[in-house]
């Protein structure tokens, strides 16, 4: 089967290990088509410290800008991760939304990496 051949090549390739996460959070939108702003809700399906999947029935396209507001699981305040849409699938999984984006977070910083880490269950791998 040389497509999950190259599928598991492509997971292997990954720089951080991603973890399964199924969660409605909010976002925003700057889409490279309008000049509106957008905010609206998606479905959080995996993260790691690059990057996020999220489903939703929002239209976007490749290189377009997305902030996602990633809740803490105590009493801090959610932080805002911006990034960029990579990749887009038709979601099979219709009833979260009809497409699912890859999206690669921009302007990662110390503090964003270690809220990602105590939230989401998320190890840097260069410590190894």
């Amino acid at each position: 089967m040389p497509k999950s051949n190259a599928s598991q090549n492509a997971i292997e390739k990954r720089r951080h290990r991603r973890v399964l996460v199924v969660r409605p959070i909010k976002s925003h939108n700057k889409s490279s088509k309008t000049i509106k702003d957008q905010d609206f809700g998606v479905h959080l399906m995996n993260i790691s410290l690059s990057g996020a999947q999220v489903y939703s029935n929002q239209t976007m396209e490749i290189g377009d800008e997305i902030t996602l507001e990633l809740p803490s699981l105590g009493s801090t305040p959610s932080v805002f991760y911006p990034g960029k849409i990579i990749w887009i699938h038709k979601n099979p999984v219709k009833s979260m939304g009809r497409f699912a984006y890859g999206v690669r977070f921009e302007e990662m910083t110390a503090e964003k990496s270690k809220f990602l880490e105590l939230n989401f269950y998320l190890e840097d791998g260069s410590h190894d």
